[in-house]
């Protein structure tokens, strides 16, 4: 590991930064540096400085930065390691395979054959009778030429081993094309698909793994879709339709659309909209959540308004917040989804609603949640609330958090006081091992969250922060009941300045005159979500603090062990653990 991270910092560092990110970008000397516009955002100023003696890039725009090798990992959207080795050959340092690379390798034949199978499918379509038939259902579906060349669309032929016959011709052999299911055997070998437009599944490096077809002759005892089943190369929950097309649509955005299927994709390029990919109707995973947010923090959701696209909308929010992304959400009138919507209104209508009729996503929550409430009923108000905790506690901003808490209070004529206590006593009441777990119906939560100990134990590092400013008589007991253990180096920090300051606790304004300014928002987040804590309680707050440091040191231990096999130094550190955890439930009554 030691080599090849020398290996990194070699190739870094002679590598000429300069001349290889001028190979995309436009460079202009101004003093010791170099500026162009940024590739990464819609940059009609050159925003970004390019420095060769410190040999790093950085846009003052949309804060991009990094050196020679992310830039060319973050533009060309490619794994570290195949940035890392084009950025070596430059200066002739070769970067050795890695095994993923040469679990690729192997995979190499299928790639071949998938892509060579979509080329004849897009011949198929312009060269033969069937094609002209199929040109004009697309012609009625409003698909020009360069929709069906973008989206690389074709035709499986009526025969029933056309396709098989040409890969054959090619050199592929029948096995692979069984293994990537494109035919099957009977009493012969038959292709999979056959009479269908073809839409070819990309993975999110490009690659064609699947095919989609569907039917354009009136038959109807044929199903509307044929998919690919998952083979060796094709998974459905690694792939987002039109991702690697869109990718650089989606960094200039900083945005991206995420449909249910293809189709919706398609409608959306033609109102204009590229920077949109789709789930292909599956359950969103994190894997695609984490694709998106390599190329950005923000995603609109438009999945159809039916109930399943609805429970399916709540599940993702709550996925792609807990991945720390901005989330907004958009719903077609009628329960139309965009193919048909586009065709009955038009693209601008289209454009319109998608570009400026999103609500964020905690609003949809909050409104779905709200068709059940019951005003009189008070089983009904505490079920309301509760989801709404239970909703916030996904969510970091202590601003919307707020927000809404004063929403609901408001909701329920119920005082802010009141709904801050019963929110701030809910998650830190609850046990750590089953924390804020409220059903809720058809989201499967437990299966798509863990109990988020961090916003629990932020919480009440906060509450304890918060009691030490305004009972100065508690600052030292609580600051040595944190032994050293933060939630986060802000928080650490804050409390490290608050402690060379402590004899001045009660002026606030002597404090907002002597705090870094880097810790000014934490300070004020502090000060003003959290009402007092009950003085009785701030003993059980630290206590249960207590459970972070278990929590942990036994998170970093794991991390740890990752990399290396378990010793008996480790097993005698885990029994530790779960000693120390058993005598914390006892001793709070568990």
């Amino acid at each position: 590991m030691k080599n090849f991270q020398n290996t990194i910092e070699e190739i870094k560092e002679k590598a000429d930064i300069v001349q290889i990110i001028g190979q995309y970008v436009a460079l202009e000397k101004q003093g010791s540096s170099y500026i162009g516009l940024c590739p990464f955002h819609n940059d009609n100023h050159p925003s970004m400085s390019v420095s060769p003696t410190k040999k790093i890039f950085k846009c003052f725009s949309c804060n991009a930065s990094g050196n020679v090798v992310s830039f060319v990992e973050r533009y060309k959207n490619i794994p570290f390691i195949e940035a890392l080795r084009e950025v070596g050959e430059t200066v002739g340092i070769k970067v050795e395979s890695t095994k993923t690379e040469i679990e690729q390798n192997k995979n190499k034949k299928y790639y071949t054959l998938m892509n060579d199978a979509s080329s004849f499918y897009r011949f198929y379509l312009r060269n033969t009778e069937e094609g002209k038939e199929a040109l004009a259902y697309l012609a009625g579906r409003h698909l020009s030429d360069e929709i069906i060349q973008h989206f690389e669309i074709g035709l499986s032929g009526s025969d029933q081993d056309d396709l098989f016959q040409a890969m054959t011709e090619k050199g592929h052999l029948a096995l692979d094309m069984v293994d990537c299911g494109l035919i099957r055997l009977k009493d012969k070998y038959f292709d999979v698909f056959r009479k269908r437009i073809m839409f070819p599944l990309h993975d999110l490096r490009g690659n064609v793994v699947g095919f989609s077809g569907r039917k354009y002759l009136l038959n109807h005892d044929e199903a509307k879709y044929v998919n690919s089943n998952e083979n060796v190369i094709f998974k459905k929950s690694q792939i987002l339709y039109h991702y690697h097309e869109a990718n650089q649509d989606i960094k200039k955005n900083d945005h991206v659309f995420l449909f249910e299927g293809f189709l919706d994709v398609i409608a959306a390029y033609r109102a204009g909209i590229n920077h949109s990919v789709a789930s292909m109707g599956t359950a969103l995973t994190i894997e695609q959540i984490r694709a998106m947010k390599r190329l950005t923090s923000h995603v609109t959701i438009c999945y159809d308004g039916d109930d399943p696209g609805i429970e399916a909308t709540k599940r993702a929010i709550l996925m792609c917040v807990q991945e720390e992304m901005e989330v907004r959400v958009v719903f077609l009138p009628d329960g139309k989804d965009p193919d048909d919507y586009i065709n009955q209104f038009g693209e601008k209508a289209l454009y319109d609603i998608l570009q400026n009729q999103a609500s964020n996503g905690m609003d949809f929550l909050y409104s779905q949640a709200k068709k059940n409430l019951i005003k009189d009923d008070l089983n009904s108000m505490e079920q309301f609330k509760k989801s709404i905790f239970s909703y916030l506690n996904f969510f970091h901003s202590h601003i919307l958090i707020e927000s809404y808490l004063k929403k609901l209070a408001s909701e329920l004529n119920l005082s802010v006081d009141n709904i801050f206590s019963d929110y701030q006593e809910l998650i830190t009441q609850a046990p750590v091992a089953s924390f804020i777990e409220v059903d809720l119906p058809a989201l499967e939560t437990k299966k798509i969250t863990k109990p988020n100990f961090d916003r629990k134990f932020t919480i009440i590092q906060e509450q304890l922060i918060y009691l030490a400013l305004k009972e100065p008589q508690l600052f030292d007991e609580i600051f040595r009941g944190f032994n050293y253990c933060f939630v986060s180096p802000s928080h650490q920090s804050l409390m490290v300045h608050l402690c060379e300051v402590k004899n001045d606790l009660s002026n606030s304004e002597w404090i907002e005159k002597t705090i870094p300014a880097e810790l000014m928002q934490l300070y004020h987040d502090i000060c003003h979500i959290y009402p007092i804590p009950a003085k009785e309680k701030w003993g059980r707050y630290l206590e249960d603090f207590k459970m972070y440091q278990v929590y942990k040191a036994k998170n970093i231990h794991q991390e740890d062990c990752k990399n290396r096999e378990i010793t008996a130094e480790d097993l005698s550190i885990q029994t530790q653990l779960k000693k120390k955890q058993i005598k914390m439930k006892f001793k709070k009554g568990e």
